[in-house]
């Protein structure tokens, strides 16, 4: 069983109204708060991060869930159909503004730029010759689209930005 499989039977068991019983959430802040322990006993306990990853939460004895999926599901009573995205990139900002209902193609288009990436636009790379740029766009299931290679960066981000809202990215 791969993790998308396993994610939706864990959905189905664990639904709203278990979700419910255990944990509360303050939406406007992207806070989660337990109420209930394993055995069912009352407490109020925040569920911190360790770490700059997604915030995992232990909902049963050996099952854990991203932080962001309990917060969607308290808040709109559901799972989403597919995969929710961090609006605004930040993996720990799980307020309820910045958790947006999107599929794997979309999700993959709000990535932030790569560490690798000496331009600082997505995109964009700068050539082995070290004097050009050249611009690429991906449109889905691992195809790119080649640009083109420019001769300034200026114009390689106006057709970098101008393919991107062709191709339904927000934030180019």
């Amino acid at each position: 069983m791969n993790n998308t499989q396993r994610r939706k039977v864990n959905e189905e068991i664990y639904n709203h109204e278990f979700l419910s019983e255990k944990f509360e959430g303050d939406f406007l802040k992207g806070l989660l708060y337990r109420i209930r322990n394993y055995a069912g006993k009352p407490m109020r306990k925040l569920v911190e991060s360790k770490g700059s990853n997604y915030l995992q939460v232990h909902i049963a004895p050996g099952i854990t869930m991203s932080a962001h999926r309990i917060l969607y599901n308290l808040y709109h009573g559901e799972y989403p159909k597919d995969q929710i995205d961090h609006w605004n990139t930040c993996k720990l900002d799980n307020s309820i503004s910045n958790l947006v209902p999107t599929s794997q193609t979309e999700n993959m288009r709000n990535l932030p730029v790569s560490a690798k990436n000496i331009t600082g636009f997505s995109g964009i790379h700068l050539s082995p010759n070290g004097k050009s740029f050249k611009v690429q766009i991906g449109i889905g299931r691992g195809k790119r689209i080649y640009l083109g290679t420019f001769s300034t960066l200026e114009e390689a981000c106006e057709v970098r930005w101008t393919a991107a809202k062709l191709h339904g990215y927000r934030n180019g």
